[in-house]
């Protein structure tokens, strides 16, 4: 289940990515909302490997997923897509 999730966002996330940058609304909340779940998703993996006392898997690519929601949360606000 989880490579078939991970796959469904890889391909939501290219098959928006021209209607990003053209700026279709709905395409850049949309952009938001993947934000806010990979910016969670970093925090949470991140978490349970301090809480676990060692490797959790997620943990490696947490911090880059955190970042990257966390520019591209500040990305679209400075935009004025987010408020």
């Amino acid at each position: 289940f989880q490579e078939s999730f991970q796959s469904l966002i890889f391909a939501l996330i290219l098959g928006i990515s021209p209607l990003v940058w053209a700026g279709a609304r709905w395409a850049l909340w949309f952009a938001g909302l993947l934000g806010v779940i990979e910016t969670l998703n970093g925090i949470a993996h991140l978490s349970a490997a301090v809480y676990f006392g060692g490797y959790w898997p997620g943990a490696f690519t947490a911090p880059f997923l955190l970042c990257l929601g966390i520019w591209l949360l500040a990305r679209l606000r400075r935009e004025g897509v987010l408020r």
